[in-house]
């Protein structure tokens, strides 16, 4: 028997023909909701809204994925409803985000948080209708514990260091991230979010990017001088660096000539003057 969305919910104590329960597939363009969720600010997000839309008992909730996907954020058991409107609280990641006129007090249920961010489902043939009354639906996956994406191709990410770390720390999780990136070598960026200063670097060597990139995943600053200024100054600021690939070569490429685009990125992007690079 194919497993499903009620048949795991009876295994952890749910009646799912009882529960007066929603499903919510949280899913935005505009706004990084993986990054609320590393910031511990997405409970902010998806419990104020325009609309009142948990009229409801519990919810379950869930991350966007792909076209027709969806990974389990949690299961809340909805207390209290308030209207009116609020200021979001200073520190907030998007204050500019419209003013919500609904305010939802919650409770985490503790099952199934093994499977938070792990258990995925299909939506179904109607992805737009974010907020649906709860119907049983199809398990496509239950990833591995430390999984963080299949990979998405050399010019489509950009990963924080925490994001960076769990990729390196869980080969077996993220086989796609370590086979390509340790395929290629070539020029990566590191931003700093809090300034936008910016540090290009180069990866050559029989595992490539990704050798180069464990070592930022040790510390944030991978031994370069700057990036470790400002983390010595500034612990925390690693949690705002950000790294992506600029350009591949295949490992047949020669050191001098991977150093050479390395230096052409630096003076395109003026990293030397006002970036993080010294030379």
């Amino acid at each position: 028997m194919k497993l499903s969305l009620y048949s795991l919910l009876r295994m952890y104590g749910y009646d799912p023909g009882s529960m007066d329960a929603k499903v919510i597939r949280h899913r935005s363009w505009e706004y990084d909701l993986d990054e609320l969720v590393r910031r511990g600010q997405f409970d902010l997000y998806q419990w104020s809204q325009a609309h009142h839309i948990y009229n409801c008992d519990k919810v379950l909730s869930f991350l966007g994925v792909g076209s027709h996907y969806a990974k389990l954020v949690g299961i809340y058991d909805v207390l209290a409803h308030d209207e009116g409107t609020r200021p979001w609280p200073e520190g907030y990641m998007y204050p500019d985000m419209g003013v919500p006129t609904h305010w939802y007090e919650v409770r985490k249920h503790p099952e199934p948080a093994d499977l938070e961010h792990r258990l995925v489902i299909d939506w179904g043939a109607s992805p737009r209708s974010w907020h649906q009354w709860l119907t049983d639906r199809p398990i496509v996956e239950i990833r591995p514990p430390g999984f963080h994406s299949v990979f998405p191709g050399y010019m489509d990410f950009v990963l924080s260091f925490t994001e960076l770390c769990q990729i390196i720390d869980n080969p077996d999780a993220n086989q796609s991230w370590h086979q390509k990136l340790s395929a290629v070598g070539g020029v990566y960026l590191i931003t700093d979010d809090a300034s936008g200063r910016q540090y290009v670097g180069s990866a050559t060597g029989k595992d490539g990017m990704l050798g180069r990139w464990r070592s930022y995943a040790k510390n944030g600053h991978g031994g370069n001088s700057l990036l470790r200024q400002l983390l010595s100054s500034c612990p925390e600021a690693k949690n705002g660096l950000r790294y992506t690939v600029l350009c591949t070569v295949s490992h047949s490429i020669s050191q001098k000539e991977v150093i050479e685009m390395e230096g052409l990125f630096k003076r395109k992007l003026g990293s030397r003057v006002e970036g993080l690079n010294q030379n």
